[in-house]
This record gives structure tokens, sequence and C-alpha cells, in this order.
């Protein structure tokens, strides 16, 4: 599969869930449960990376290339994020998971915040990182329209040359930024991308929104995040009911590859905090 690495990191499998494409690392029977983590809309599973790594053992840690994204095949249904959230819900269906930890960065962050709203239930615990409410609200809704009509015009390969770098703090590691844009210039596909973006063009979740949300919540940003930045993961955890606020000094907008040793940390310790065996059935 052209999307996931040639030669993946020891004890990393790539899964088929109907035709999601899935990266995955630990016992299916860990003490922990499993984390489902889903990427933002430049990323795929690849971004988790450094969590595959760090975080399996104690629990099951599973990525998805998005429907649209990688290898995966298309979105199901019209675009929109309940369309993703359903397909989100499905794969933990398929891996046979009744509640999941579920990690959201950016995107993926409104996706998982979907899931606790309307899947209250299938969701143990929920991490939102350098996240956002949506973007459905003028001018920030043409913008990401504006962002799929270029990856069509452009190209992968130019579009990721531009926007990759954005994700990072100002003198990241020149190798990490490298290999994120080739990851997002071999996975995004503008079809999918152009799905995500309208997803986050037609979302915003609102302070009743938030104030719905039930599940033990950690909101994670990078301190140098100009992408949806601090402002924007302090209304989510204003708004979020009873979540914890962390920054991480010297990272970007991609918080858990920049700075995966103190992001691993911090969400380690959250989920330490509710550690029943397995997974509800």
């Amino acid at each position: 599969m052209s999307a996931a690495p040639v030669a993946l990191p020891e004890g990393v499998n790539v899964l088929d869930a109907d035709g999601v494409l899935l990266l995955a690392a630990g016992p299916e029977d860990a003490p922990g449960g499993t984390l489902l983590c889903l990427h933002g809309i430049g990323g795929d599973a690849r971004s988790f990376l450094p969590q595959l790594r760090s975080l399996a053992g104690t629990h099951r840690v599973v990525a998805w290339d998005a429907p649209g994204y990688g290898d995966s095949r298309d979105l199901r249904g019209a675009p929109g994020t309940d369309a993703f959230t359903a397909e989100a819900l499905a794969v933990l269906d398929h891996l046979g998971v009744g509640s999941a930890h579920v990690l959201g960065v950016s995107w993926g962050g409104v996706t998982a915040t979907r899931m606790a709203l309307t899947g209250a239930d299938r969701l143990r615990s929920l991490v939102l990182a350098g996240s956002t409410r949506g973007s459905g609200v003028s001018g920030r809704a043409e913008a990401m329209r504006d962002r799929a009509a270029s990856l069509r015009r452009d190209g992968a390969a130019a579009f990721a040359a531009d926007r990759a770098g954005r994700l990072l703090a100002p003198g990241a590691d020149p190798v990490l930024r490298a290999e994120i844009t080739e990851r997002m210039a071999s996975s995004l596909r503008p079809d999918g991308y152009a799905a995500a973006a309208e997803a986050m063009a037609t979302t915003l979740h609102t302070e009743h929104d938030l104030a719905r949300v039930r599940a033990r919540t950690l909101v994670i940003v990078g301190a140098e995040d100009t992408v949806t930045g601090p402002t924007e993961s302090k209304i989510l955890a204003e708004h979020v009911p009873g979540s914890r606020y962390t920054e991480l000094a010297g990272a970007g907008h991609a918080a858990n590859q920049e700075r995966p040793d103190a992001f691993d940390t911090e969400v380690a310790r959250f989920l330490a905090d509710d550690h029943p065996t397995g997974d509800t059935p």
C-alpha cells in the first residue's frame, strides 16, 4: 500500500477495515483499551508513527488513513462531518471495539468531537490536539474550499511544498519538515481533501455543543501553533466540561510529530486516569 511506509517500524501492522487503511500497534487485549487516532486535513496514518511506537503496549494504538486519503477507499455518503464520524465509528465496529479513547489532531479533532456528541457511549476519553470548533463561518469556510481548489489546480507535490512547513514551529528540524512534506504529497487526493474541506466548511461546534461533551477530555496544543493556535484550543477547553488544557513549548501545529516525547507523556498521563481492563463489550 503506497500510503504506508515501505518498512514499517517493528510492531506496527497494516490492517484493512472495509477498505479503510489502518496502522496498528499493541495487543488487541491491551489493558488500557484501544486508542483511535484521527489525523489532520493534511495528514495520514503515518502522522501518528511516534504514538504507534510509544503508546502501544498499555494501549492498542490504531491510526487511519481517512476515507479519501492515502490507500483508503473514498468516503461513503455526502461530504460532511457526520459522514466521517460514521466512518470512524464503523472502524471501531470492524475492530470489535465497543468503546475507545479517541485522539484527533486538527480536523481529526473536529470529527472526534462529533463522535463524542453523537456516539457518546463509544468514547472512553477524548484528546483534542491542535483542534478547532470547525470552519463554518464566513471567510474561514471559503478559505477551506479555496485550499481544496488549490490542491486540484496545483497538484499534491506543489501543495505540500507550500503548506507542510506551516505545521511546524520556526526553526523546526528540516528532516522532519521534509518527511511531513513527503507524507502530505503522497497521501493527498483531490476528492478526499475536498470532502474533508467541505466537512470543515460546514461545521462549527457551538458553545452549547461543546457543553454537551461528556467524555473525559484533554485539550493539547503547541504553543507556537499558527494554524489553529492556542486561542482556539482554549475555547474548546473552556466549554468542554471538566477538560484538561496543556500547551507544549517549542511545538507548532503538528505537536505530536514535532515534540512526540512531551506530547506522548501528557497523553499517557491523561489516559492513565481511566484504566479499566480492555474495551467495553
